[in-house]
């Protein structure tokens, strides 16, 4: 029995289990319905905030792709807000219209008489329903969902305020509408309690494909780069502060670069300054992080300290697909914050909603992509596909028992 119910329509195809397609979406600005007050003139900061994240949250279950755009009478989804019924009753409702199973727009408002303020940075009505699930609530309503009781979701008719995320039976639902995302395949690597190095290839479903285990033992991995930008990912290892960057053939390996010194931990490298060499981000033990330059010999060249620190840092890579190498932080409550820089200066970051299990791998999809490797204190890896915006889906990956490092670079190349 289906733990869902659905209202006969979805975006795109009418048919079950298919792609969305774009849906272009938007903050009302104009009273174009005869229904909206202007969204932007009301509903601003963390009300627009938690309605994206709200979507992002949509996106992440199923294959949606949601598009924000300049509001037009002609986008597909808008919001924006009325004077529904007075405080305390309806705080949200959602109004379509479709033909043959597919839907064609989606009007979404909120009842601008709930009194809606911040309570420990959410924003809820004078009678505590929070705003950020009635917005998925509605959105889900757009999506194709209708209500459902028998079991505790936001798709229930009644807010439960026990429910602060999708359920299960949301997920189920939307995944019937839409069916699931494809992951993306991905190389990494494991290594051993005793040094070997295990490279690993994934495919789109999250299964083991393919794995290369080393004859050899090797210090800890710490990061992976195309250190000459020949299209050569190498491995970095470290140990009690000497860097060795190793390039492997076959899942063999094949060369050694010992770096002159000692250093901080290093936590990966990429292209900052547009020099010949890539830099290596090392952190000290406070947060700090600098940025080392390396001749084709080994030696240090260049060293570029930041000024102030950051979270701990656990992979280097081009997340939001501008051709420069961009840093992944994470803080001790799982929270993880994307760092851009400009020829080592700290320019901005991207902090992404939620909190997730430790980072063990970033890999740079080439496409103006990422993806983020996460693993559980069990040892269950997941697949983050960061779009550069966002993560639009999560995946889980077979476990093989191994603890992942960054090394997706250097496995990539070696599948390729």
């Amino acid at each position: 029995m289906a733990d869902y119910v659905l209202e006969g329509f979805k975006w795109g195809s009418s048919a079950l289990g298919t792609a969305s397609g774009e849906i272009d979406w938007s903050f009302a600005t104009a009273n174009l319905t005869g229904q909206f007050i202007q969204f932007d003139s009301f509903l601003t900061g963390m009300f627009q905030t938690e309605i994206r994240e709200a979507f992002d949250r949509w996106e992440s279950a199923a294959n949606i792709d949601f598009h924000e755009v300049t509001d037009a009478a002609a986008n597909q989804i808008r919001l924006g807000l009325s004077h529904i019924d007075g405080p305390n009753n309806i705080v949200g409702q959602e109004q379509n219209s479709y033909s043959a199973g597919s839907e064609i727009a989606s009007d979404i408002t909120f009842d601008m008489d709930e009194g809606w303020h911040l309570v420990n940075g959410q924003l809820v009505s004078n009678g505590g329903v929070s705003f950020y699930d009635v917005a998925l609530h509605e959105i889900g309503h757009s999506l194709g969902l209708d209500h459902y009781n028998i079991s505790p979701a936001i798709m229930n008719a009644v807010v439960n305020p026990a429910v602060t995320d999708l359920t299960q039976s949301d997920i189920d639902g939307v995944r019937a509408l839409y069916g699931v995302l494809p992951g993306v395949a991905v190389a990494t690597a494991a290594q051993l309690a005793n040094g070997q190095l295990d490279f690993l290839q994934y495919n789109t479903s999250g299964h083991l494909a393919t794995s290369f285990l080393t004859q050899q033992s090797f210090w800890k991995v710490v990061g992976n780069v195309d250190f000459s930008s020949n299209g050569n990912p190498g491995v970095l290892t470290q140990s009690n502060g000497q860097i060795d960057l190793l390039n492997f053939s076959a899942g063999q390996l094949s060369s050694s670069l010992l770096m002159t010194g000692s250093y901080w931990d290093v936590k990966g490298a990429g292209l900052f300054s547009g020099a010949t060499n890539a830099e290596f981000v090392t952190q000290s033990s406070n947060g700090l992080i600098d940025f080392l330059g390396f001749s084709g010999a080994g030696k240090l060249t260049t060293s570029a300290l930041t000024t102030q620190a950051f979270w701990n840092v656990v992979g280097v890579a081009d997340v939001n697909g501008d051709g420069h190498a961009d840093i992944v932080t994470q803080s001790s409550s799982g929270a993880i914050d994307l760092l851009y820089f400009d020829n080592f200066k700290f320019v901005g970051s991207n902090l992404l909603p939620g909190n997730y299990d430790p980072v063990v791998d970033v890999a740079d999809m080439k496409n103006g992509s990422a993806v983020i490797l996460t693993e559980s204190a069990s040892g269950v890896p997941t697949e983050l596909v960061f779009d550069g915006t966002h993560v639009s889906s999560l995946h889980l990956l077979d476990s093989v028992g191994l603890a992942l490092v960054h090394a997706s670079g250097a496995a990539g190349h070696l599948f390729a």
